[in-house]
């Protein structure tokens, strides 16, 4: 995608092949205010979206994570800053709503400017358990699952596809679920999280045997217990092809821990 989102040629002949007259007549109008603006020196909207609908009450289009009620806060998140223990995922501070525009359906496209953090959509539980099977489980009792897309100048080279899970509970961001590429990026992801996280981790050895016929390797998971806040790296998942990194306040890992025990006892 980046070697044609600033093509303003393929761009517009995917509006002709793609999108109804009509809403190509709108592309063009939202074009057209959005350059006049900056031309003349105004404030664009950072959600890169048409200036009439940036201006409009938020009750117009509410978004689906601005419908979800803020409620009380995580007291693992409380106890974590109290402790002086690093509560911010890519910036984003953990224990609060998400203060972060709806992801422009165009990407980058729009009027050149880049894409900044953004909320790309909010996934269906079962889909968001699918994809991260074992070692991403996510905790019953309704919360909501953000997929989070990141700027280019915040994604690293080891993240899989500059996006991450945000867990919600009552409005608010009590977890994370980031996808790496697995062994490969074993150590830069390793190099990173010790630099946030601290030296002092938990490690643990694993002797992976794939189903392909590979040969046996070996990996070192890491394991980060802190007041509140709990962090865990899986150099690979189930597949042997991705790896995992679960950012989880205190309260959130002791619940998915208790559903993976209760999930493994015999049901004969």
């Amino acid at each position: 995608m980046r070697g044609y989102e600033q093509d303003a040629k393929f761009r517009d002949e995917l509006l002709k092949r793609y999108f109804s007259p009509a809403l190509q007549a709108q592309w063009a109008k939202v074009t057209s205010e959005y350059n006049a603006r900056i031309q003349g020196g105004g404030n664009v909207p950072i959600t890169g979206l048409p200036p009439t609908a940036a201006a409009a009450p938020p009750a117009a289009a509410p978004s689906k994570q601005a419908a979800n009620a803020v409620g009380s806060p995580d007291p693992s998140i409380a106890k974590a800053r109290a402790s002086n223990v690093d509560t911010k995922v890519f910036g984003i501070p953990l224990g609060e709503p998400l203060a972060l525009p709806k992801c422009n359906l165009f990407g980058g496209l729009f009027g050149g400017q880049p894409q900044p953090n953004c909320i790309a959509d909010a996934d269906p539980t079962g889909l968001i358990a699918g994809l991260i099977g074992d070692i991403g489980d996510i905790v019953p009792g309704g919360d909501n699952v953000q997929t989070l897309q990141l700027a280019d100048a915040n994604c690293p080279t080891w993240l899989d596809g500059c996006e991450f899970f945000a867990i919600m509970r009552n409005g608010r961001f009590v977890a994370a679920r980031l996808r790496t590429k697995g062994r490969t990026v074993e150590t830069a992801v390793s190099k990173e999280l010790r630099g946030k996280y601290g030296e002092r981790a938990s490690m643990q050895q694993r002797f992976i045997t794939p189903d392909n016929g590979s040969k046996e390797f070996q990996v070192w998971d890491l394991d980060w217990e802190f007041p509140g806040l709990h962090v865990e790296y899986k150099v690979v998942d189930a597949t042997v092809n991705d790896g995992a990194v679960l950012i989880e306040s205190e309260s959130i890992y002791n619940q998915r821990k208790a559903q993976i025990k209760e999930a493994a006892k015999p049901k004969l």
